[in-house]
C-alpha cells in the first residue's frame, strides 16, 4: 500500500514540476508577444502620425516633424514591425519619388495604414474606410 502512495505522490511531483516548467516558457513568450505589440502600438501611433506631415493638409510645424522623424521611424519598424509591415513600408516609402503618381501613393499608403491595423488588432479595415484627404507630397 505505502508503495502505491509513494508511486501516486512522486507521480504527482513529477507532474506539477513539468507543469511548472510549460507554465513558465508559456508565460516568457506571452510577455515577450506582450511587449512586442506594446512597441509596436507605439512606433505604428506615431509613423501615422508622421506621415500625416506628408500631406498637403500639413502645416509647417507637421511637415517638419515629418521629415526629422520618418527615417528614425522606418529604422525602428525594422526592428519591431512585422516583415509585412516592412514590406509594405518599403514600398511606401519608394512610391513617395515625386515622379510616382498620386494614385500610387494613396494605394501605398492605404495598404500601409491597413497593414498596420492588422498587425494591432487582427482585424482588417477595407481600402475605402481609409479616407485621404489632401494629396501625398
Amino acid at each position: 500500500m505505502s508503495e502505491i502512495v509513494l508511486a501516486i505522490l512522486s507521480g504527482g511531483v513529477a507532474g506539477a514540476i513539468v507543469s511548472g516548467v510549460i507554465s513558465y516558457f508559456v508565460s516568457i513568450r506571452l510577455d515577450r508577444e506582450q511587449r512586442v505589440q506594446e512597441q509596436r502600438k507605439i512606433i505604428y501611433s506615431e509613423i501615422h502620425d508622421v506621415l500625416a506631415g506628408f500631406f498637403t493638409t500639413a502645416d509647417k510645424t507637421e511637415e517638419r516633424h515629418a521629415k526629422d522623424n520618418l527615417t528614425r521611424l522606418f529604422r525602428q519598424s525594422q526592428i519591431w514591425g512585422s516583415p509585412e509591415m516592412v514590406k509594405k513600408f518599403n514600398s511606401f516609402l519608394e512610391a513617395m519619388d515625386v515622379s510616382r503618381p498620386q494614385d500610387e501613393k494613396n494605394r501605398q499608403y492605404r495598404e500601409l495604414i491597413i497593414r498596420m491595423r492588422q498587425d494591432l488588432t487582427g482585424e482588417t479595415i477595407s481600402y475605402e474606410d481609409i479616407k485621404i484627404y489632401g494629396k501625398i507630397t
